[in-house]
């Protein structure tokens, strides 16, 4: 019985410390996990944009060239006014045609880029659901580690309350050391569990931070994609206003030949 009170180590569960560190490491490890999906997200928002600022340069690129052609089909018309006629007409007609179906093709464009712009903006709402739903997890995993210790400890102060009563009844000399090993294993259990409240909070507060941090990347990867999806409009918009003044140009173009052939007809 003297042996078991003047070790006050027997009185403590031997893994409690190792617990402590596996759930920090644990955390850790799924902090860097987060770290990593965001690099991948950013990668990916990245690689999207490239892709869209591309399609938009095509779509840019074969509406000048159909702009080109028409200009060049409403040149070649004037050239042949005098000697085509009627076969004037039917090209006016054909180029005109072209030209819608140009205007109509681009119109499908941009509604199919705005489809995908719509969709990339919902998987990336996913994924920044996904990542804060991982973080609460992990905190209410730390909670639930803390409550355990503390009613562990609790159960170890009973535990040794009951040792000392036994050793009161026993002898006087055992009740003396009996009290002071309960008092060294009371101040050592209230050291224990200040330093796993000070860890647990270190820990909780590692996590608010890589949670705060997180949720500012995602604010500021869900800005640019709103800047990008801005921009995208505002130049369609600007690309559709130029086809309508040219188109117009071409028409007046048109009718003015026209004017002219019925003109030459008349006379």
């Amino acid at each position: 019985m003297n042996a078991q009170a003047s070790n006050p180590q027997s009185w403590i569960p031997p893994d409690s410390g190792m617990d402590d560190d596996t759930e920090l490491l644990e955390a850790q490890a799924d902090v860097r996990h987060l770290r990593k999906t965001i690099i991948v997200l950013r990668e990916e928002l990245e690689g999207m944009r490239f892709e869209k600022d591309t399609a938009v340069q095509q779509a840019i690129q074969g509406s000048f060239d159909e702009i080109t052609q028409l200009k060049s089909t409403a040149t070649s018309l004037r050239d042949e006014l005098e000697s085509l006629g009627y076969e004037k007409d039917a090209a006016v007609q054909q180029a005109v045609q072209r030209s819608a179906d140009e205007i109509t093709q681009l119109k499908s464009t941009a509604t199919s880029l705005r489809d995908e712009l719509e969709s990339l903006r919902f998987e990336k709402d996913a994924a920044v659901q996904q990542t804060v739903q991982r973080s609460a997890d992990e905190i209410t995993q730390l909670k639930s580690t803390a409550t355990s210790l503390r009613d562990e400890l609790e159960s170890l102060r009973f535990e040794k309350d009951a040792a000392v009563q036994q050793a009161v009844q026993r002898s006087t000399d055992e009740i003396t050391q009996l009290k002071s090993t309960a008092t060294s294993l009371r101040d050592e259990l209230e050291s224990l569990r200040f330093e796993k409240d000070a860890a647990v909070q270190q820990a909780i507060q590692r996590s608010t931070d890589e949670i705060t941090q997180l949720k500012d990347t995602s604010s500021s990867l869900r800005q640019s994609l709103e800047s990008q999806r801005f921009d995208f409009e505002a130049l369609l918009q600007q690309q559709k206003k130029e086809n309508v003044d040219e188109n117009s140009h071409l028409e007046k173009t048109i009718e003015t030949l026209r004017e002219k052939l019925e003109k030459c007809d008349a006379k």
